[in-house]
Parts: C-alpha cells; structure tokens; sequence
C-alpha cells in the first residue's frame, strides 16, 4: 500500500488539471498539501479533521489559514475506528461539537450554536449508548 503523504496528495490534485473540479475535501493533514490552493482558484477547498493525535485544533486554524471554506468533523466524533455493530472502538474524528465550540470562542459564526451541537451530540450519544468524548460536550454550562 502507497503512504499517503503531502506530496502524494499533492501529486493527485495537480491531475485535476484535466477535470472540472469545484471542491476537493482533504482529509487528516492532507491539508499540508493545499498550501499551493491559488493554482485552482475556481475550486473550493475543504478539510476534514482527525483528531487522535491532539492536533485538531492546530490543523483547523492552519487549513482556515490556507483558505478552506469548509471544516468537517463528526458528532460525537463517531468514525475513525468504529466497527459497527458492536463495540464501536476508538474514535478519531475532531467532534463537531468541539469544532464549532472552537470557532465560537474565536468569533467565527459556523451558522449553528456551539449550545445546538452539543444537544444534538448528547441525543447522540445516548440513543447509541457510546461515551461523549467531546470537550464542549462534557462542559455542565453548555447543556
């Protein structure tokens, strides 16, 4: 299997070149890839967070940085390791939640409250009966 890295990604977008591209989505760090976006200024960048290794946070300020228009997480952080069904493993994903949380706390208006991704992560949770392992989740004011 091919190691994904910044200048394998890098070397996939640049075949765009040939198709009609409007958004390309880069997932984990693949963002570092994107710090040559402005060749495709008719395109839309995206970027998905993981969040297992603490760099969340960091990673989302770098891509906004770099221009994306779109940051994706995933309620409750569900994904990046779930086995469904069963037991549904360790999760990987920067939450939703939290991302918003972490816009709103720097002024960004995501179109949604950090209060309504919480609830929405708490109705989660319990109808999945897995542990809400958000930040913004866990905080008693934000119920």
């Amino acid at each position: 299997m091919r190691k994904t890295t910044p200048r394998s990604v890098w070397e996939s977008i640049q075949g765009f070149d040939r198709i009609k591209r409007e958004y390309i989505r880069l997932d984990g760090d693949a963002w570092l890839a994107a710090h040559r976006m402005d060749r495709f200024p008719d395109c839309e960048f995206g970027f998905h967070v993981n969040g297992k290794r603490d760099w969340a946070q960091a990673n989302v300020m770098a891509a906004l940085d770099a221009g994306v228009t779109m940051v994706e997480g995933s309620i409750c952080s569900i994904g990046g390791g779930i086995a469904f069904p069963g037991d549904y493993g360790s999760v990987g994903n920067m939450s939703t939640e939290d991302i918003v949380s972490f816009l709103d706390a720097m002024g960004v208006d995501c179109g949604v409250g950090t209060g309504e991704t919480v609830r929405a992560a708490r109705d989660v949770a319990g109808m999945t009966g897995i542990a809400l392992a958000s930040r913004a989740g866990n905080m008693p004011k934000l119920a």
